[in-house]
């Protein structure tokens, strides 16, 4: 039987290599480039906490599998608001807990937290500041249903003094990070986005179309 020689042993070795690794798919470059942005975590939806929806493109990295920088899960959301002293996390605004997710809002989890002021500006037609600190805006409602008065924490500095707006506002869109006041027609949360869903422009708006079906699209509702 003849003898194979080193050079030989090394040649079968490296085709024998290169055969096995000619079935493999080597990752496109956007998905190299999304690796190294973010961390892939494994999934676990069935940890979420109820009220975080599925859905594509979710913030929710226990339901998406990556962890992109300065995101929070829902549980994690929850636990910081706990830590914070609120009881039940899930009665809270879903806007603010999306915000909160995203890094919009930046908690350490501490009580002091709730006191901090997420926003300050104008009212509608009050030129007098409004200032509203998390824990106001947490009790905030994410919907209004077109009857006055609606209901807000957010006062005018004013107090009762104020008559432009009510003496009270509505803040949206948090959740994107640009804040938008409004008088109640510009209060409109979709719940049946993924995570703890998206605002949109108007309380007329709707995510569901004509047969009953939630997209990422807007359908203008109008009920007035």
């Amino acid at each position: 039987m003849p003898k194979t020689s080193g050079a030989s042993k090394e040649n079968s070795k490296s085709h024998g290599e290169a055969a096995k690794s000619k079935g493999k798919k080597r990752p496109s470059q956007s998905s190299l480039a999304e690796i190294s942005n973010n961390v892939v975590v494994m999934k676990k939806p069935k940890a979420c906490v109820e009220d975080c929806k599925p859905g594509p493109k979710n913030d929710c990295w226990q339901r998406s599998g990556v962890r992109k920088e300065g995101y929070f899960s829902c549980v994690e959301v929850h636990a910081l608001l706990k830590d914070m002293g609120i009881e039940e996390p899930e009665g809270t605004s879903r806007c603010i807990r999306a915000a909160i997710m995203r890094g919009h809002i930046k908690v350490t989890g501490k009580k002091e937290d709730l006191d901090m002021i997420i926003w300050k500006g104008q009212g509608i037609c009050c030129d007098d500041e409004y200032r509203a600190t998390l824990g106001e805006l947490l009790k905030q409602q994410v919907y209004y249903d077109g009857d006055d008065p609606y209901d807000s924490p957010i006062s005018c500095v004013l107090g009762e003094e104020c008559t432009g707006d009510l003496g009270k506002i509505l803040v949206a869109n948090l959740c994107s990070g640009t804040p938008r006041p409004n008088m109640g027609k510009g209060q409109n949360h979709c719940y049946d986005c993924s995570a703890f869903g998206k605002c949109l422009p108007d309380f007329r708006d709707s995510h569901y179309n004509e047969d009953g079906n939630h997209t990422n699209k807007i359908h203008f509702v109008s009920r007035y």
